[in-house]
């Protein structure tokens, strides 16, 4: 047949946080196996590690075994487990298959055990520690429920035992068991070695025998060969009573009778011994005829565990009665005491061929080879087992002593080793939206073993960068970023890292939301009456942004409506602006983060400038000086005035900031009227018309006479006349500014423009005055003239 390793699921061990190794102790200070082989092949061998408060308290505080792994040092390669029992804070077994031990040595096999990683499910699988490819047909830990009457196959050909005795095995031992639990078989105390008697229902309490429920497929426990039996054994003193007392038989009542059993003679010659023996052909009284194996007289021990393994190693060539082909029994005392015989007793021969039938049947705690006498063990059984291969003694003698818990020094633990855990991410972190200047916290969750290095990136624009400007948070497990700008929108993850490995944690993206920030208010603006306007205004912030314009005019604010698609933009028009549109402008911006007003721009709405009032016009020879008052300029500063002549619109005078203008050229003895306008940006303004006035002149009378001015100077030129005149120049309200007298045949007289006093006069209008003497041959005492000095 075919033998290979087991295969099973394997863990990532390097995620388990603790560790201890395993060493098997083979040399004479641990389980004492000096000679090989132990392990034959890949075959391997199931060892017990019994962990106890004193050797592996931080393991047992464990509320069950659920983490617990075992593998070899590579940390890699998991081996097989069972777990037997498990009491925390006390103590635990566990059954590891181990592929390889060498004798004598203090190391014969190292491996790790693995412990405290959360959230994980127990991998215990007896049928990959007892592997049919390994040499196992049965294994029957005799540790099921306390009621006993079924007994559970670890292997993985399911050879369940289901009780048909009387009374079924119990709990209850006479000793302390050595792995796990273990059954007590109670055994007939009335019965004799007489054939005619036996043991009967009438005559005393029977003992317990369980059936197998075969794999009727395989067959596997029908064999010839090789095979070997193994159990801890405690039976009875004296056995209960003289005879044969089987611990494991199959027989097959089709095929001549043919039958092995293994049991013990408490009647044998000597003293009680174990026996290995076989039934080749059933005759008498049904007992079996032939013995294969049988130990040393006394090697039974009443009381005691003792481990017990029977094989036979050649299938083809049965054994001779008297001969020792391929037949031996072994006992191990707890003591790890081991002997060996292969001195077959008794008479007769094995019977080769076609072996033991197909329909042979098992039994534990008796041989059922006859119904009156069917033989039933007393005492205690713990774990029997069935190989299909013959067991090295080393192999025998390290299962014995790992299943020994009084040998504490086959099997011991190191200390506790910290695995370093390379970090996994359980929990990344978390998108987030948020607002310009607020407080931002992005947190992973990390296992692994520590300390754990975290280094946040920030990916912008494209560009990932390691955060650096806050070192404090971007060194542990929650980055926290205060008063966050806009440039921190984008994603956010960490690499977690320690001394085994790092890994990057998925992303997460923050959406930060930029409240309103006014960049740029409207600006104020003088626009013309009727004209056209356009405020603006200039904003940073995440759109949508919402715009409410308002107009504050006379103290009342009032939201625009008259533009809905300005007003809901960051511009307002305004077109055909009446006079009422004057005032300040403002406007109200917000999103989902915040709002903002801007300052206001002020709208100054100008018209052409009121009409003039107040309009005098005084006459001069050839010329008249108009006066107004100043009109409204209504917006616009006035930037000129204009009068002009009615009777002749080329007759005109313009003035810029004066409050008087003269227009000359004029025709003496013509009457004029005259218009008058302000003028600035908007254009000229209503007129204003002044009064008629007609220039009658007594210069004109006389021939010779004339005016002129130069600037400030005044010429008077006057024709031949006799006697003297007096000239005068007199202001607005006749009083004298300055006069002389000369004589009539001077011809002409010059004013410099001064006073007498000799101050320079005012700019303004003056009347000449001319005063003639009496004699002077003139038919007026005097005439006069009004003129404009400059």
């Amino acid at each position: 047949m075919g033998i290979a390793t087991p295969i099973f699921a394997q863990d990532n061990l390097a995620t388990w946080p603790s560790y201890r190794t395993v060493t098997i102790n083979t040399s004479a200070t641990g389980a004492n196996i000096l000679t090989g082989p132990i392990t034959q092949g890949n075959l391997g061998i199931p060892i017990v590690v019994n962990l106890s408060v004193a050797n592996e308290p931080d393991v047992l505080t464990m509320a069950n075994a659920n983490s617990v792994r075992f593998s070899l040092t590579d940390g890699v390669t998991e081996l097989p487990y069972q777990l037997v029992s498990w009491t925390q804070n006390v103590s635990a077994q566990f059954w590891v298959w181990v592929p390889s031990v060498v004798a004598d040595s203090t190391a014969g096999a190292v491996f790790n055990m693995y412990w405290g990683k959360s959230g994980v499910a127990s991998t215990s699988n007896g049928a990959a520690v007892f592997d049919t490819n390994t040499g196992f047909l049965a294994v029957w830990h005799m540790d099921d429920s306390a009621a006993g009457d079924t007994l559970t196959d670890a292997t993985g050909y399911g050879h369940t035992a289901t009780s048909v005795g009387a009374i079924a095995p119990t709990s209850t031992l006479a000793l302390a068991p050595l792995v796990g639990a273990g059954k007590h078989f109670t055994q007939g105390a009335t019965c004799t070695v007489a054939a005619t008697t036996g043991c009967t229902t009438g005559t005393g309490v029977l003992g317990t025998d369980i059936s197998l429920q075969e794999n009727a497929a395989s067959n596997l426990l029908n064999t010839n060969g090789p095979f070997s039996i193994t159990a801890w054994l405690n039976p009875i003193a004296n056995g209960g009573s003289a005879g044969r007392m089987a611990v494991f038989s199959i027989y097959d009542s089709t095929t001549t009778g043919k039958q092995y059993s293994l049991g013990f003679n408490n009647g044998a010659s000597g003293g009680t011994q174990w026996q290995f023996i076989d039934d080749a052909v059933a005759t008498g009284n049904g007992e079996y005829n032939a013995t294969f194996a049988t130990a040393t007289p006394g090697s039974v021990t009443a009381g005691s565990w003792q481990y017990i393994a029977a094989s036979y190693s050649n299938p083809t060539v049965p054994p001779v009665a008297g001969t020792a082909t391929g037949i031996l029994i072994s006992k191990i005392t707890t003591a790890g005491v081991m002997t060996t015989t292969t001195s077959p007793g008794g008479s007769g021969a094995f019977v080769g061929g076609t072996g033991i039938g197909t329909t042979a049947t098992p039994y534990i705690g008796t041989n059922q080879f006859s119904t009156a006498r069917p033989r039933y063990f007393g005492g205690d059984i713990d774990e029997l087992m069935i190989h299909n291969v013959v067991r090295s003694a080393g192999w025998l003698m390290l299962s014995a002593q790992t299943e020994n818990p009084a040998v504490t020094t086959a099997v011991t633990l190191g200390a506790t080793l910290s695995n370093v855990i390379a970090p996994t991410v359980a929990t990344s972190p978390a998108s987030q939206s948020s607002t310009v200047g607020s407080l931002v916290n992005f947190t992973v969750v990390a296992t692994g073993t520590t300390p754990l290095i975290y280094d946040w990136l920030h990916t912008h624009g494209g560009t990932t960068d390691t955060l650096k400007r806050d070192t404090l948070s971007a060194l542990t497990d929650t980055l926290k970023l205060t008063s966050v700008p806009l440039a921190d929108t984008g994603s956010f993850k960490v690499l977690v890292s320690n001394s085994a490995g790092s890994v990057v944690s998925g992303s997460a993206t923050l959406t930060l939301t930029a409240g309103p920030a006014i960049l740029s208010s409207p600006a104020s603006a003088t626009i013309i009456l009727g004209g056209s306007i356009k405020f603006g205004i200039l904003v940073s912030g995440t759109t949508p942004l919402t715009y409410k314009w308002m107009h504050l005019h006379g103290g009342v604010t009032d939201t625009l409506k008259k533009d809905t698609t300005s007003l809901l933009t960051d511009s307002l028009a305004l077109t055909s602006v009446p006079q009422a549109d004057t005032g300040s402008y403002e406007v109200f911006v917000s999103n989902s983060a915040g709002s903002a007003t801007s300052l206001p721009g002020v709208l100054s709405i100008y018209t052409v400038p009121g009409a003039p009032t107040n309009v005098t016009v005084k006459g001069a020879s050839g010329q008249v000086t108009v006066y107004w008052a100043t009109p409204p300029s209504n917006g616009s500063a006035i930037t000129s005035y204009k009068v002009t002549a009615v009777q002749d619109t080329s007759k005109h005078c313009t003035a810029t900031t004066a409050d008087s203008c003269v227009v000359t050229n004029l025709t003496n003895t013509t009457s004029y009227t005259f218009t008058m306008v302000a003028i600035n940006s908007a254009g000229s303004g209503a007129a204003t018309t002044s009064a008629a006035v007609t220039e009658i002149n007594a210069f004109t009378a006389k021939n010779g006479f004339g005016l002129q001015m130069a600037g400030s100077t005044m010429l008077l030129r006057m024709p031949s006349l006799s006697g003297e005149v007096r000239v005068s120049i007199l202001d607005m309200w006749g009083r004298t500014v300055w006069n002389r007298t000369v004589s009539g045949d001077i011809g002409q007289v010059t004013w410099n423009g001064n006073s007498n006093q000799g101050s320079a006069a005012p700019v303004g209008m003056y009347v000449l005055r001319l005063a003639f003497q009496k004699g002077a041959g003139n038919p007026a005492s005097a005439i006069q003239t009004t003129f404009v000095k400059q």
